[in-house]
């Protein structure tokens, strides 16, 4: 694989699929938004409806790292690209080859190319690439990679690491992990058995610091450099996963990589800005992590879990996921590490502190961080799909009545509704402001 050399901007895009055809494309504020269904031009921000064209319901809609492409999926079998451009789009390519229903969509960093992840009905998995512009090939065909449906597929960040890595989770009960070999052109599997063994529905990855996946999971990342310009480091790619036995799951992979200072991306040769992918990445397993419980004793799902998605890094010693479920709840998962080294102990400072102001008390020196859920509302129907902004400050949550609907944290800790985006059939009636 060849890479592009990018200077990385911001995305500030969002899409979202409904039903009847169209997809909502959220643009930047201040540009101008045309509508498909009428072709008029309106301005101050808003979603531009796209007509799809689909013959059948769209089941997901993502837009590319920079925003500029959006990928849609169907029941007809087809994944359809549109070239988006302030208030126009162009359907550019319709890219075949599933058996089945396709359920979910994943664009891969940039730096490995413009590379497309699909997930069908029938187990299998298909990677397109674009080679020149409206131009797709299939890089990669994973047939039957699982024995029923595949209902999410996504890539993990870009780390040197791991390379170029996606995963894949299906109703069979198992998650399983692609990993691209630089120097053979090969794609090594690995399976990750859910011990519900009753399907998984979605999976999102954690995100990645300065390069490499260093989480508060990990715990911190010990690394040495010397003179020659190498470093021995300890790097972990963690994932949530979320499925029909109403729990979400913590799964991590750590290995210990020598990075050279000129490596090139996984799939190329000697692009600037990534890492080759070692035997050490290919060869060390995932586990499910159980460094941090989940605490389930007084909030919980009861219903199936549709989508998980984990935020953005809000600071170092705090991470956050989101869920949501056929019970129509949301809930937001904070693992608070405050205080906690990168040995996941408290500081020696802190237990100094906590011994003076009570030497007997269990409560301060024994209380281990946790993953604790907090409900963030309470929905009148099923809820879909649930998306992270850039900085992780603000969820978009996609619900069964057609609307997809914005959050963020108030100061005392509360989530507040603030704005909404609605169907383009209920768009006339009531308009996108805050909720309570």
């Amino acid at each position: 694989m060849q890479t592009s050399n990018f200077n990385y901007p911001n995305p500030s895009s969002m899409a979202t699929a409904a039903p009847s055809g169209t997809v909502a494309a959220a643009a930047p504020e201040n540009t101008s938004l045309a509508s498909s269904a009428g072709g008029q031009t309106k301005k101050g921000g808003g979603p531009i409806y796209i007509d799809t064209q689909h013959d059948d319901m769209i089941h997901d809609a993502q837009m590319d790292y920079y925003g500029t492409k959006l990928a849609t999926c169907s029941s007809d079998r087809t994944i359809k690209i549109y070239d988006v451009h302030g208030d126009t789009y162009t359907h550019s390519a319709t890219l075949q080859g599933h058996t089945g229903p396709v359920w979910s969509l994943s664009w891969s960093h940039p730096q490995y190319g413009t590379v497309l992840a699909s997930a069908c009905f029938s187990g299998s998995v298909l990677l397109h690439r674009e080679t020149r512009p409206r131009e797709w090939t299939l890089l990669h065909n994973a047939r039957n990679l699982h024995d029923s449906s595949v209902n999410c597929v996504r890539f993990a960040p870009p780390t040197r690491a791991f390379g170029l890595l996606l995963a894949a989770a299906s109703s069979d009960g198992r998650v399983s992990v692609l990993t691209h070999g630089q120097q053979d052109d090969t794609w090594a599997v690995e399976y990750l058995e859910d011990p519900s063994r009753l399907g998984v529905n979605a999976l999102s990855f954690a995100p990645v610091v300065n390069g490499t996946a260093v989480t508060a999971l990990a715990g911190g990342s010990a690394s040495a450099s010397g003179s020659s310009g190498s470093s021995s480091a300890a790097a972990m790619l963690c994932m949530v996963t979320g499925g029909c036995d109403f729990k979400i799951r913590f799964w991590s992979k750590t290995v210990m990589a020598m990075e050279e200072g000129g490596g090139g991306v996984a799939g190329q040769g000697g692009g600037r800005g990534g890492g080759a992918v070692g035997t050490a990445g290919r060869d060390a397993k995932w586990v499910l992590d159980t460094t941090y419980p989940v605490d389930t004793s007084k909030l919980s799902h009861k219903d199936w879990i549709r989508d998980v998605a984990w935020s953005p890094c809000l600071s170092p010693t705090v991470q956050r996921v989101a869920s949501c479920s056929e019970d129509r709840t949301v809930l937001i998962w904070t693992l608070d590490m405050s205080g906690v080294n990168n040995d996941g102990e408290k500081g020696q400072q802190q237990k100094e502190e906590e011994e003076k102001k009570d030497v007997g008390s269990s409560k301060n020196n024994k209380k281990k961080p946790m993953w604790v859920p907090q409900l963030l509302h309470t929905f009148e129907d099923p809820v879909w799909r649930v998306s992270w902004s850039l900085t992780g400050n603000i969820l978009a949550v996609s619900s069964g009545d057609d609307c997809v609907t914005l959050w963020k944290q108030t100061l005392d800790g509360t989530w507040m509704q603030v704005s909404s985006v609605l169907d383009e059939q209920q768009q006339p009636s009531k308009s996108a402001g805050g909720g309570d």
